[in-house]
């Protein structure tokens, strides 16, 4: 099946993460610093009269905004995980697009087989998505990276676009005992790879540096054992044959002593991509003189194995969390996206467990009833998020609105002036319900949102 790839025009150095075909995978992070308040941007003057935005949440669907990229909804998966018999119609039903494989470290300790490639590929048409793949950097040669392309494309019959050369190269000397490897190393290594892979087909797509923990702090980010920072020094040396540029974020743990964040402090770290973003643009333009695609290729509250608290990766506070993360990614215009990941039976970061799903799987689920094309929609509330798009198959506007607060809330809801408004389907994933249509209602200037929900309506 050949996949598309939808590219616009233009993630403590403490745990090791062992892995076999029947063992779990676990990302890694370093040690965080506590979050940081936001930084509200500065007023600029203008001699021109600016429009007050409403108050509340509004939608301007004559506003278009441009196509959201299916692949950020995307996940981690690899040979490590099982999708038993009884998640398969979960997975089915899950509104996942975008699969990272083998996910996770397992693509640096292992080679990749044909077989586990066949398992692969019949996943990622069950969701009637897409794929990109990782060659084997740690331990590989260029040589290994241009033959696995061939088997997948040639050998096998696919055609995968997406492409990336090992996994998180920033902890290889530390987790991994590995000691050449600093940023001049790898930044070698990665071109050699590159450009055998590129012989094969200089068509394919290539992704990196897939480093752990970008931030908007410069100082905070990942250096090498010379200081050198590793999304800069490969940006100057590998930024004329990148296409994307990739990295990994786990805001939590900040301690190893207390793994898990209070209730606000993981409810108010999603705010942090709102600088996060910025930056790695900023970063990719000084250093490649242009801009790039980005993509965030592991991506979840919390890198730790916990599970079983209202703050880890398995709560629904975590699912809300997550919601709030993807649509300010989605506001700007990340390019793929893929949560760590689909299936651990006792780690509370993967989505489903082995016979059932967890609450971030809810998370996808909604999002899957919004539209594809972004449309201007704004919220004068911290806690609400408001993401409006127009949808293909129906012309529907759809509205998702995200409550990050504990409580239930009533704001101002507008779309384009008209404050009554008809909605035919009305969705929800709250503490009570898991994204379940309560059907039709009519709105008369204000909406009512349950605490730490999701809501999506589709508008007649």
């Amino acid at each position: 099946m050949a996949k598309r790839f939808y590219l616009p025009l233009f993630v403590l150095s403490l745990i090791v993460l062992i892995a076999g075909c029947e063992q779990a995978e676990v990302p890694t992070a370093v040690e965080q610093p506590e979050q940081s308040e936001q930084i509200e941007a500065t007023e600029v003057p203008t001699e021109e009269p600016v429009t007050p935005e409403p108050a509340g949440v509004w939608v301007d669907p004559s506003n278009s905004l441009g196509e959201i990229n299916p692949l950020v909804y995307g996940t981690n998966y690899g040979p490590w995980q099982a999708i038993t018999l009884e998640n398969m119609p979960n997975l089915d039903e899950s509104g996942l697009k975008f699969i990272r494989f083998p996910g996770g470290r397992w693509g640096d300790t292992h080679n990749l087989r044909d077989y586990q490639i066949r398992q692969l590929m019949a996943h990622v048409d069950q969701i009637e998505g897409d794929v990109t793949i990782s060659a084997r950097l740690l331990g590989g040669t260029p040589e290994q990276a241009a033959d696995l392309l061939k088997m997948v494309n040639e050998e096998m019959g696919h055609d995968v676009r997406l492409w990336s050369i090992g996994n998180e190269p920033s902890l290889y000397r530390t987790m991994q005992q590995a000691e050449e490897w600093d940023t001049v190393y790898f930044n070698e290594q990665w071109r050699q790879f590159a450009e055998a892979m590129l012989a094969v087909d200089p068509d394919i797509t290539i992704l990196g540096p897939n480093t752990h923990q970008f931030r908007q702090d410069e100082s905070l980010n990942p250096k090498d054992a010379n200081g050198l920072d590793w999304m800069r020094e490969f940006l100057k040396a590998n930024g004329d044959m990148v296409d994307v540029v990739t990295f990994h974020r786990y805001p939590f743990p900040t301690s190893l002593s207390d793994p898990s964040p209070d209730r606000d402090a993981l409810r108010n770290s999603s705010e942090e991509w709102d600088e996060i973003i910025p930056k790695i643009r900023e970063v990719i333009r000084e250093e490649t003189g242009k801009d790039l695609p980005i993509g965030i290729m592991e991506i979840n509250s919390n890198w730790t194995d916990a599970s079983g608290s209202e703050t880890t990766a398995d709560s629904h506070l975590n699912a809300i969390w997550w919601a709030d993360v993807l649509a300010r990614l989605i506001k700007q215009d990340v390019d793929m996206v893929t949560h760590f990941a689909l299936q651990n039976n006792s780690a509370g970061w993967a989505m489903m467990n082995r016979t059932g799903v967890r609450p971030t799987y809810y998370t996808f689920q909604m999002y899957d009833h919004l539209g594809e094309s972004k449309v201007a929609a704004g919220s004068d509330e911290r806690y609400v998020t408001v993401l409006a798009a127009e949808r293909a198959s129906d012309s529907a506007l759809t509205v998702l609105l995200i409550n990050r607060s504990d409580d239930p809330i009533t704001v101002p809801f507008e779309i384009a002036g008209e404050k009554e408004i008809s909605v035919s389907e009305r969705w929800v994933f709250d503490t009570e319900l898991n994204a379940e249509n309560q059907g039709s209602q009519t709105l008369n200037g204000s909406i009512d949102l349950p605490g730490l929900s999701m809501t999506l309506l589709v508008v007649e």
